[in-house]
């Protein structure tokens, strides 16, 4: 059995959540279109792109054209919030190009050690077996997209508060990382009663974790 000195890397490869897996393009970016206010929003949080930096097709763009990067004031990736020098007028179409990432090294690391503690491991990876990582990833990963149902929920709410309803359900999304963090852990369980069938053993003693099948719905506000 080799440390297991790679299982972020690992988890965040089964995620598909490296620096260029998700790409956005065309979003449109929330606040108040009125002559005045220069600072906006896009929906999805933890981006990775710098538009003071960005290069096209990467960055802003007003009525289809491209926002130089000197018309830009300010930039926060981590949250999604970007300052423009000229305030868009009402009547103007502002969106970005952009890539985004869902989870920070520390969060992946912390699904993969609920994971370890779940298989019956204690707090630490360097004790799962190469046979049970599998499962230990499938965990994790269904771990991750339960954080995603319950953050998306949050966010939706509050972004538009004084904006229109997004034209999809905002709950679909909700029900499809439930969806999605059901079908790992279904997943893990199932690689980990093989393993143990395997290697002729009964299960070892697990501790227990379900997954929250509800989120309380926060209707946008008005």
């Amino acid at each position: 059995m080799s440390d297991w000195t790679t299982s972020s890397d690992d988890l965040r490869r089964l995620l598909s959540d490296g620096p260029t897996d998700r790409y956005r393009a065309r979003k449109r970016l929330f606040g108040e279109l009125n002559g005045t206010n220069v600072t906006f929003r896009s929906l999805e949080f933890r981006r990775i792109t710098d538009f003071t930096t960005a290069s096209a097709p990467l960055g802003v763009y007003n009525n289809g054209i491209l926002v130089l990067n000197t018309d830009i004031s300010a930039d926060y990736p981590s949250t999604g919030e970007v300052v423009l020098a000229v305030a868009p007028v009402d009547g103007d179409v502002l969106e970005a190009s952009y890539f985004i990432q869902w989870f920070i090294d520390s969060e992946l690391e912390d699904f993969v050690l609920k994971a370890a503690n779940w298989l019956g491991f204690g707090s630490t990876t360097t004790s799962v077996p190469d046979g049970l990582r599998p499962s230990a990833l499938s965990f994790a990963a269904s771990q991750a997209y339960l954080k995603m149902a319950i953050r998306w929920r949050e966010q939706v709410s509050e972004m538009y508060k004084v904006e229109d309803a997004p034209s999809k359900d905002v709950n679909s999304q909700t029900q499809e990382f439930l969806a999605l963090s059901k079908e790992y852990q279904d997943r893990a369980r199932n690689l980990r009663n093989d393993y143990y069938t395997r290697q002729g053993q009964n299960l070892q003693p697990l501790f227990s974790s379900g997954l929250a099948g509800n989120i309380r719905d926060v209707a946008p506000r008005r």
